[in-house]
Formats: structure tokens, sequence, C-alpha cells
């Protein structure tokens, strides 16, 4: 929780007015008992920094250095304050300069023994001083910039506890300026206004060990939080549960618990209104990400969940709401409003029940939700790292800046850390941490990350990955997910489904129930029809699937064979392009996905004319025993079509596999090879395969629907219907259709005068059939349509291409 803006005044007043006494009291000290500037340097010189002292030899050996380069302009600035603590006057010229507050706790730490070890006498260890003087610091300069960082209770309650100790540690003479009744009573006015508290009958957040630190980079993820939460400035429509979802260590907690502690200031300053009657936080965390301050190893440090399934949950929520039983948790909740925050929801062994209890509450509750997965909430937040794309060298400097880091990397070592750390939050953190305290190098740290067989890399990729890895390989236990992954690994480009299923003999279907799955877990992401490894988890889960140097080796030989196998076939296709004009306007009217599309679509635009002559040429050598011997023929060439387009099938699903599947089944009725036998199968084929290949466009191709060729296919499709089964009914149907893409497009061509010619037969048979005047006046329609077509479409024969003389005859009588 944050401070209110009235708190906040407080607490700068309180930290300036125990400042004055503070550094009169180092100052004093050392005036006293070192006594002149060349002395201060001599004993800085004399100080040795050992790992195992109080004082860290990486993190403070650059500070000492600093020190020992001002220490005469150091020194005047003590004589300053010793001065004026004896004259009881302060100088109003503008060059005179005390310490900073850093300088000061940087004295004390280094001159700890024997001048400062009585300030430590009230705290619990001397580390306990050196963190809380740390967060002082912190919270010093914080202050320095009125309305541009935010303080939390948390780091105001440390530094209560800070000045007091030490008020009950220092001399009452230093107090020269600011009385210690003083400070006393602005501790007081501080609690004080900390205790105006915002009206809310429960909340449990100071319960919690939140590890809240302070927020980096992520401005626009908390605007969305309160757009979704609070909602927008004259919309009342806010969600009723949210999920900030990312891969481990990216932040998801600190986010969500920043934007509980922003929306606690904002009440509590009256920014917006308050109608909550609780905020509550559970977590299913069990483990942190910490490293050692002696050696630098990282390590997982296991803890408590607070919750670890959904009873364990409902029974927490009900004791906090004092409420009975699940029934009367959402009579409690219709009657109050409220927010829950669930933390690591994917931990929970029962998830699912949760999140239908979520579904099920009323909207008087908002539920925020963190996970490693994509999970089924109204509203998902997709907490993304710092990469180089994403402010990541930004964040860098800010956090180096923010936590007063004496440290200094080069633009190139940001940006090979940042790589190496693949933008991961927490790595970079733990990382910079590492280089403050001295335990690493930034070229140490790269090149372990680098090394995905290294100890520190392990222990990340267990943190990051181990439950969701863990959980992922488990639901998927029925399936060959590892080969998958290691296919995945070194294809080393995005790769679609087809290819996939080649390349691990894994039936489509399965494969792609394992992508959909991968996606959720946020191991791969799915770009169009292509998936490609979530860089993360390519660097911290595959070294525990990937197999030996002999098995990998055969792995990539094999991959690379089906891709020059791919090129081989897609040069070939650019070259059928520059020679075929009519396959080109194929390939750019059904527009392939991908190259397995393309290479598909090929494949079986070459089987049409080679079935079709191999038919023709079936016809003009009939014989007298021609119905023995065209029956056989036929059935060979049915086995020999399926096996052709079972290739491609396989391997793409474009509809346009399936419309040239049923045009080149067509040929044998258009050629009259079909006998009795044989004629009903391949009706049935023909009809099957154009609806499958609709069915293809209207839910996998869409973006097909409005183009010329599927006009043309269905125009086709409607001539089959209604001269070869007779189903005019259906047949209409589909000619308005293609009509309507054809008057969309305003295309007037020979394609289109034959339609509506086709569609004008079907009206006119309805109403032979009906006596429906309607149908007389949609065939006229038609009609009128191939009459005002006439020299419109520019070809060099119309008679030719389309018989007006002929049709005239036929429509007579719908033309009068």
């Amino acid at each position: 929780m944050f401070l209110s803006n009235r708190s906040t005044l407080d607490l700068d007043n309180l930290i300036k007015s125990f400042e004055v006494g503070y550094r009169t009291y180092i100052s004093r000290v050392v005036i006293e008992s070192i006594g002149s500037k060349e002395k201060l340097l001599e004993i800085f010189n004399e100080i040795e920094l050992s790992s195992s002292s109080l004082i860290n030899s990486g993190k403070y050996l650059g500070k000492l250095n600093k020190l020992k380069k001002k220490y005469n302009e150091l020194y005047e600035c003590m004589e300053y304050s010793y001065n004026s603590m004896n004259t009881n006057e302060i100088n109003n010229s503008t060059e005179v300069k005390v310490l900073y507050v850093s300088e000061l706790i940087d004295i004390i730490i280094l001159l700890a023994s024997p001048y400062f070890n009585c300030l430590f006498k009230n705290f619990e260890t001397k580390d306990q001083f050196v963190y809380f003087s740390e967060v002082y610091k912190n919270v010093r300069n914080d202050l320095s910039h009125p309305a541009s960082s935010k303080v939390s209770l948390d780091d105001t309650n440390i530094v209560i506890r800070y000045i007091k100790k030490l008020l009950d540690t220092i001399d009452d003479n230093s107090f020269w300026y600011f009385s210690k009744d003083y400070i006393k009573e602005s501790i007081e006015n501080l609690t004080d206004s900390i205790g105006d508290k915002i009206n809310i009958k429960v909340n449990n957040l100071n319960e919690i060990a939140l590890h809240h630190k302070k927020i980096i980079g992520r401005e626009k993820e908390l605007d969305i939080l309160n757009k979704w939460i609070i909602g927008e400035e004259g919309s009342y429509r806010t969600a009723n549960s949210v999920v900030a979802y990312g891969y481990g260590g990216i932040g998801k907690t600190t986010l969500v618990v920043e934007f509980i502690n922003e929306l606690m200031k904002k009440i509590i300053d009256k920014e917006i209104e308050n109608n909550y009657q609780y905020i509550l936080f559970f977590s299913s965390k069990n483990e942190y990400l910490e490293f050692m301050s002696t050696n630098g190893k990282l390590y997982i440090d296991e803890v408590r969940q607070q919750i670890s399934s959904f009873d364990d949950f409902k029974n927490s929520l009900c004791n906090y709401l004092s409420i009975d039983n699940e029934d009367s948790i959402y009579k409690y909740m219709s009657q109050n409003e409220g927010i829950v925050v669930i933390d690591n929801i994917e931990n929970l062994k029962d998830k699912q029940r949760l999140i239908e209890f979520i579904k099920k509450s009323p909207r008087t509750v908002q539920y925020i939700v963190t996970s490693r997965n994509e999970e089924m909430c109204e509203e998902k937040l997709n907490v993304l790292g710092f990469d180089e794309k994403n402010n990541g060298i930004s964040f860098i400097d800010k956090y180096i800046k923010e936590n007063n880091f004496d440290i200094f990397l080069t633009e190139e070592e940001k940006k090979k850390l940042i790589n190496a750390a693949v933008g991961n939050t927490l790595i970079l953190v733990t990382s910079l941490e590492r280089i403050r305290t001295g335990n690493s190098t930034i070229e140490n740290i790269i090149n372990e990350l680098n090394n995905i067989s290294s100890y520190n890399t392990q222990q990340i990729a267990d943190f990051m990955y181990k439950n969701t890895f863990d959980q992922t390989i488990d639901e998927l236990k029925d399936y060959n997910v590892e080969n998958l992954l290691r296919v995945i690994a070194v294809y080393e480009e995005p790769i679609d489904l087809y290819a996939m299923s080649e390349l691990t003999n894994i039936q489509i279907r399965d494969i792609e129930k394992m992508c959909d799955t991968l996606t959720n877990k946020l191991v791969l992401y799915k770009t169009q029809d292509l998936y490609v490894l979530n860089d993360f988890a390519s660097k911290f889960i595959f070294s525990k699937v990937l197999l030996g140097d002999v098995e990998i080796e055969k792995l990539y030989k094999n991959i690379n064979s089906y891709k020059d196998n791919i090129n081989m076939n897609l040069s070939k296709l650019e070259k059928k392009k520059r020679e075929d004009k009519f396959f080109l306007e194929v390939i750019n009217d059904w527009l392939p996905q991908n190259n397995t599309d393309k290479i598909a679509i090929a494949g079986v635009f070459n089987l049409y004319n080679k079935i079709n002559g191999k038919l023709k040429d079936a016809k003009r050598k009939r014989r007298k025993d021609k119905n023995k011997i065209e029956s056989k023929f036929i059935s060979e060439t049915i086995e020999y079509i399926e096996n052709e387009f079972k290739q491609y099938e396989s391997k793409s699903p474009h509809p346009y596999i399936r419309s040239q599947k049923a045009r080149i089944y067509k040929i044998f009725l258009d050629t009259n090879l079909c006998d009795k036998d044989n004629r009903e199968l391949i009706i049935n084929r023909i009809k099957d395969n154009f609806e499958q290949a609709i069915v293809s466009v209207n839910f996998y191709y869409q973006y097909i629907k409005s183009t010329k060729s599927f006009a043309a296919f269905l125009w086709t499709y409607g001539i089959f219907l209604n001269r070869d089964i007779n189903d005019v009914n259906y047949a209409t149907n589909i000619l308005k259709q293609a009509k309507e893409i054809y008057d969309k497009l305003d295309v007037i061509e020979v394609n289109y005068v034959k339609l509506c010619n086709e569609l004008a037969k079907c009206y006119s048979d309805k109403y032979i059939k009906t006596n429906d005047k309607i149908y007389f006046d949609l065939c006229r329609e038609a009609c009128n349509t191939i009459l005002n077509s006439q020299g419109k479409y520019k070809l060099q024969n119309r008679d030719k291409d389309f018989d007006y003389k002929r049709f005239r005859t036929e429509f007579n009588n719908f033309m009068k």
C-alpha cells in the first residue's frame, strides 16, 4: 500500500527534521575523534575489505574509492555541520554544502569500527542496520522529487523504526536544530495520518508477504488494469475477471501488487469513489528464486503456500468474510463490492474448480489472477519481458538509478545481458544484484546464461518452467510431445503443422492438440499458421528434452533434407508461375498461407491436366469390349487419384486441393466414362469434395470468400448440382452466392455471363414446376443482366465465348 498525499508530506517533514541531527552527530564524531582531513584520508587508506566482513567487498570497494577521492570536500562538509551545532546558526550562502545521505551512510558503515558501532546496538543485526539505512536513503531520494514517485507503507514503517532506534542512541546535543521531542511529535503526526485508512471492512494485504518492490517500466500495463478494474471516465463497464499471464519471473505479481497499492492510494486521496467492502489477496506461490550473497549461486527457496487448492481458497475466503459456505459467499458478494486477487493460479491442484467459481460469481466482485498460462478470464493481459524492442535498455538504466547501484554497463553489455536473459525481468534484476554485490561480473553472467548446462542456468530453468513444463508433459502424456519439442527446437525457424507431422510421423490432429496446449502454456507462439518457440522456453526448457550429440546430428540432417526438398519444390513453383499465367492467377487468387499450401496447390494443379489427358486418351481408344476395360481402368484411375491427393491432403487443408479434386472427378462425367457401378461413387465424391472446400473457406480461409476464383468455383459447383444431380434448389443457392461475389467485385466477364445463364435456367425450371411468378421475375432479372452485359466485357469473340443468339431463343418468353 502507498502513502496518501498527506502522509507523504508528513513523512518528508519527519525525515528532513531528523536528518539535521543525524548529519550533525556523524560530523561531530569524525571531527572530534579524527581531527583532520589528512587523518581521515589515512584511515580510509587503512580500511581492509573482506568478503567475510559486514561490508561486502564488491559493493563497498567502489564507494570507498569515491570517498578517498573527495575526502577534502567531505571533511569540509562535516566541519560546516559541526560548527553550525556549536554556534547554533546556519549559513545562508548558496555555496555551503552538506553531506548527502548516501555519503553519510557510507561513512558510518566504512568507519563503523571503532567510531560508529554504537549506532548498531538497537538493531537486531548489523545487516539490519545496513538494510534499514538503504531503505531510508531511497525514500529520502524519492521525496526529493515531489509527485514523481510513490512511497510504500512498508518502507515508511521501516523508516519510522530506523529513526526511533537512532533517536534512542544519538545524544540530545546533536539535535540542535529540531529537537528530539519535535521529531517524536512528527512521528506521531505521521502515524495519525497513516491511520486515516480507507473504509474497507476486510483487507488482508498487510498479512501477506508480497515481496513488493518498486515497479519499473509497467505504466502501460497499469493503465490497462485501471481501465478494466476501475473503468474509464464516462464508462461504467468493468471486467469481472482479469488474468495477467506470462512466463515465470516476468513480473506479474509485482504488477498486480503495484496496481492494488495504487488503487488504495487513490481511494485514500479521494481520487475515486470507494465502494469496496473487501480487498483480499491469496497466493499459491510456493518458491522464490534467490542467490547466495557469498558465492552468487542461484537457488530455489521454497515457501509455504497460502492456498494450494480450491478448498483452501474457499475456506480462507469464508474465514475473512465471516460466512459459512459457498452459497453464502455468492450472497455476500452480490450485496457487497470487492476485489479478490489470486496469485499463481496455475499452482492450484484443482484450478478448473476455481475458474468455474469465478464464472458463477456476481459482477459485484472482480477477480485479478496471475498465471503462467493463458486462463479463461474475461480480460487477458499478456505481461511481456524487457527485450531490446520492449525498452530493455531503459529498464536496466532505470533499475540501476532507482536502486542507487554503483555499477556501470556499456550499451553493448546491456544488449548482451538482455539477449542472454531473454528479457526476463527476474533474471535481469538478479543479474544486476549479483554485479552490485561483487559476486559476479557482467562477463561471467552473460557466459553462464548462454551456457544451458551451467548450474545457474539450470536453476533458472527449474524455477521458470518446472511446474508449467511438468504439468504440460503430464497433460500430454498420451502424446509424443518430447519428440515434437525436439523437432521444433532444432528446426530454428517458424514451422507449420504439416512440417511437424512429416518430421515426427505424428498425425496432424495430434500435432494440433499438442501445439494448442503448448501455446496456452506459453511454450510456443502462434503467428498465423506458423508456430515458433518462445525464446525463453528455447533457452531454459530444451536442455531437458534434447538428446545426445549423435541423435541431434541425425535430427539436423533429417530436417535439412526436408528443407532442401521444400526449397526445390518452391523453385519449381516459381518457375511455373513465370511460365503459366493461368497458374499465377490461381496462386494469386487462392492465396496460399504458407509454403506447404503453395507446394500442395502446385501439385494438384498439375494433376488436372495429367488425368484429363489420361481419360481423353481412354475415350479415344474405346473398343468393342469397352465396358469391361473401362470398368477396370476407371477403378484403377480412381485409386490413382486418391493416392495422389492423399499426400497433399495430409499436408494442407487448403480449399483449392478439394476444389481441384472435385473438378478432376467431374472429368469422368464430362467424358461419359462412368459406368453404372461407378457413377454414383463419382457423383458422391464430387459433391463431398466441393462441400469440404466450402467448409474450409468458411472456417479457415475466409479471405478467399471474396475472390473471383471462389466465385468461379461456386459457379462450377452450381452447374454440377443443377445438371448432374438435378438439385435445382441447392444449385440456385450456390449460384446466387457466386453472383453476389462477382457483383461486389464489379467484374463483367464471360464466366459471369455463363453463371447468370445457369442461374436463369434454374429459375426457369422452378417457374415451370411451381408456376410461382417470383421465379419468373427472378429469371427475367438474370436474363436482363446477361443482355446488359453484352459489349461490356473485353473479349475478342463475344459470340463465340457465349452464344447470345441461342440464349435469346431459349429465354424468349422471359424477355417480353
